[in-house]
């Protein structure tokens, strides 16, 4: 190998070292500002591999996250990333994120397990005071700067109880999540409990989110009063349950 060729081999692994080393930091610069319900905290390691040790979206605390580049996404004109967050004993999740040149964000394979008291400030659920376990799957949800371009998923809410005093039961609470239009709609329907439950759950791109259904007791249960000091009972017996916020 001649001097020339050798001192060009050495450029090279140089700037790849350079290329490489890039700190964590310098790729939100791409990603775009944070929102201003998102903060990091004990940003560590590089553009290619390292850990936030605080991030909190709003009221929710997600601990741990630690993050590594998924290279095949680079010939696609996109920056993604597989992450896993964890926080001992509430939160644990895994997924990939990404964002491509012309402004548009995804989400894959993404699987997310927490208790529902630890979403509940984040919802700022006031009496509803949810209680359980949420296991959230989305399959793909993707968005650009306007819309949502694509959402497939699920979300199940286990050993759901909601209610201040003794809880309305409401089994397992089951969410269907699908793109309508600009935004995402979920149907909503549960299993056992001390009422059924049916309806439907919006989101849009700015956050705001809105349920509205119906909550119909069982025979032999006794959650009318507990309903009632949050939703409207019809003449059947049934009670209009509405929601509404901003994520």
């Amino acid at each position: 190998m001649s001097w020339k060729s050798t001192v060009a081999l050495l450029a090279s692994f140089y700037l790849l070292f350079l290329v490489l080393g890039v700190p964590a930091s310098r790729v939100l610069g791409f990603v775009g500002p944070l929102p201003d319900q998102v903060s990091l905290e004990g940003l560590e390691g590089t553009w290619v591999s390292g850990r936030a040790g605080a991030v909190r979206i709003d009221r929710l605390a997600l601990g741990d996250v630690v993050w590594h580049l998924a290279p095949a996404g680079l010939f696609l004109g996109c920056l993604e990333y597989h992450l896993e967050a964890d926080r001992a004993g509430a939160l644990a999740g895994s997924g990939s994120l990404g964002r491509c040149l012309g402004g548009r964000t995804y989400v894959e394979g993404l699987t997310v397990r927490m208790s529902a008291e630890d979403l509940a400030p984040a919802l700022k659920a006031d009496l509803l005071v949810p209680r359980g376990q949420f296991d959230v799957h989305l399959e793909s949800l993707a968005w650009d700067d306007e819309t949502f371009v694509e959402a497939e998923g699920r979300l199940a809410w286990r050993g759901a109880e909601a209610g201040q005093g003794p809880p309305v039961r409401l089994g397992e609470v089951n969410v269907l999540l699908v793109r309508d239009g600009e935004g995402i709609a979920g149907q909503v329907t549960n299993r056992g409990g001390d009422a059924t439950l049916a309806g439907t759950l919006t989101l849009d791109r700015s956050g705001r989110y809105q349920f509205q259904g119906l909550a119909t007791p069982r025979e032999g249960s006794d959650v009318g009063r507990m309903l009632g000091a949050v939703a409207s009972r019809q003449p059947d017996g049934s009670y209009i349950l509405r929601w509404s916020g901003r994520l």
